[in-house]
């Protein structure tokens, strides 16, 4: 039977985990030329990887002092949303990006420390960190629509760049093919091209999707003990 000892250090080893290969995806995009080179904060993925890392930070304190079950409802919340975000990322990039690189000449970045860190493990840690060890009450409290959130905002950033004339690496408009409203157009839909609203309406069902896994893990506290 774990004890509460053995569970505290293992919640502690994953997230340790997961800021080393966190640190390592964002030393990978920093260094490395890429996707993102040079403009890397202004990507979701540089942003979600970010915000996981931070929370990790702050639940890992608190797990070393014996308080992780005891922090406030509205950081669990946020952590939630963080999970879908990077979740979203994960699997954004293996279903929509990694085939377009690897169409372009470019499939040798998967294999990139910056690529590792960002795109795969971070976001599998992630997962596994809100799987293990977030308490039923609190998992029990999130709702799908909250994965939302922060994919909402990053639309509005994405807006305000566009507005402000900035650019995003390589001089791009957009920081993703699929939100290239010039390329796609906004409703066209035939002809080999996919209007920017379907692209939207499409990826706000995948997170949908994603929080409603989230929601349905099996969690530690949910398993037998022996």
């Amino acid at each position: 039977m774990r004890t509460n000892g053995d569970r505290r250090a293992l919640s502690i080893s994953v997230k340790v985990l997961l800021l080393a290969t966190g640190l390592m995806g964002q030393w990978g995009t920093l260094v490395t030329p890429g996707m993102m080179h040079g403009r890397a904060l202004m990507y979701f993925t540089t942003q979600s990887n970010l915000l996981m890392m931070a929370l990790a930070v702050i639940f890992l304190l608190a797990e070393a002092r014996g308080a992780g079950q005891r922090l406030p409802g509205w950081l669990w919340r946020l952590k939630y949303m963080a999970t879908v975000a990077i979740t979203l990322t994960y699997l954004a990039f293996h279903l929509l990006l990694m085939p377009w690189m690897s169409s372009i000449g470019q499939g040798d970045y998967y294999w990139s420390a910056g690529n590792l860190g960002a795109h795969v493990l971070t976001p599998l840690l992630s997962i596994l960190d809100w799987a293990l060890f977030t308490p039923g009450p609190q998992a029990g409290r999130m709702r799908p629509a909250h994965g939302l959130v922060l994919p909402l905002c990053y639309a509005g950033f994405v807006l305000v760049t566009n507005a402000a004339g900035l650019t995003y690496a390589g001089g791009a408009q957009t920081p993703y093919f699929f939100l290239d409203y010039r390329a796609n157009g906004w409703l066209a839909l035939g002809d080999g091209r996919m209007g920017v609203i379907w692209w939207v309406a499409l990826i706000a069902g995948l997170i949908l999707l994603i929080g409603q896994m989230l929601w349905h893990l099996p969690r530690q506290d949910q398993r037998p003990a022996g």
